[in-house]
């Protein structure tokens, strides 16, 4: 399942929630795109795409970042923030 996650602060991980999940990593994609019921709300200025299977422990290694434009009032694909090469399991904690 591609579960996608919304973050406020990259140095600080308490402001994250998971708001939805998917079967397919493309409805993911543009559900973030959309902006599909205003993940922004004014504070989460990331978005992150994990691709979690089933089981207990399971993470993504390599998943997709996006960062929300105050300009065009989109989130657009980012590269991975460095602030999290350390982290994993954003969905699931």
């Amino acid at each position: 399942m591609y579960f996608i996650t919304t973050i406020t602060n990259l140095s600080d991980n308490s402001d994250s929630r998971c708001i939805g999940y998917f079967s397919e990593q493309e409805s993911a994609i543009k559900a973030i795109e959309n902006n599909r019921g205003d993940f922004w709300e004014t504070i989460y200025n990331y978005a992150v795409i994990e691709n979690i299977p089933e089981g207990i422990y399971k993470f993504d290694a390599e998943p997709l970042w996006f960062q929300y434009d105050r300009d065009t009032e989109e989130y657009k694909p980012i590269d991975r923030p460095e602030e999290t090469l350390h982290m994993c399991g954003f969905a699931i904690g």
